[in-house]
C-alpha cells in the first residue's frame, strides 16, 4: 500500500498525510479521534446509499453522492479514494454508464484502504502522543 508517493502519480497514493497536518496540529488527540471517526461513519453511509442506488438501478442519483466523497475523501488525505469518486461522478455525467458498476465497486475497495492508512496513521500519532521524553544531559530517554 502507497502512503505517499511522487505527487505527479497521485493515482497511486492512497493516503497522504499532509493533508491532515494542519487539523492534526490544532486538535487535541481525542478530538482528532472523534473527527476521524465522524469522517469514517459518513463514508460508509454514502458508500452503503451508493451501493443501494446501483442496486436499485438508480444510477443518476449516485453522481451527486460521489461527488460528495470527492470533497471529503480529499481533504482527509484518501487522495485515490477521492480520484476514483471523481470518475464515478464523470462517468454518470457522461453518460458512460457501464463503467458504473465496476467504478463503484473500486470506490468500496480504495475506501477500505484508505481507511487503513488512516487508522495507522491515527494510531502512530496517539502512539508518539502518549510518549513521554526527557533529557537528562545529552541522553534521550522514553518513558
Amino acid at each position: 500500500m502507497v502512503v505517499k508517493n511522487d505527487p505527479c502519480d497521485a493515482a497511486g497514493v492512497v493516503f497522504d498525510p499532509t493533508y491532515l497536518s494542519d487539523v492534526a496540529a490544532a486538535l487535541t488527540p481525542e478530538r482528532l479521534t472523534a473527527l476521524m471517526h465522524s469522517y469514517f461513519d459518513h463514508t460508509n453511509g454514502q458508500l452503503t446509499k451508493i451501493e443501494a442506488l446501483l442496486a436499485s438501478n438508480d444510477i443518476e442519483s449516485i453522481a451527486p453522492e460521489a461527488h460528495a466523497l470527492v470533497g471529503s475523501a480529499g481533504s482527509f488525505g484518501a487522495v485515490h479514494f477521492s480520484i476514483i469518486a471523481r470518475k464515478l461522478e464523470q462517468a454518470i455525467k457522461g453518460q458512460q454508464l457501464a463503467a458504473v458498476p465496476a467504478l463503484v465497486a473500486e470506490l468500496r475497495k480504495s475506501s477500505d484502504l484508505a481507511s487503513v492508512a488512516l487508522v495507522d496513521w491515527l494510531k502512530a500519532r496517539a502512539t508518539l502522543a502518549s510518549t513521554v521524553v526527557w533529557i537528562d544531559g545529552s541522553d534521550v530517554k522514553h518513558l
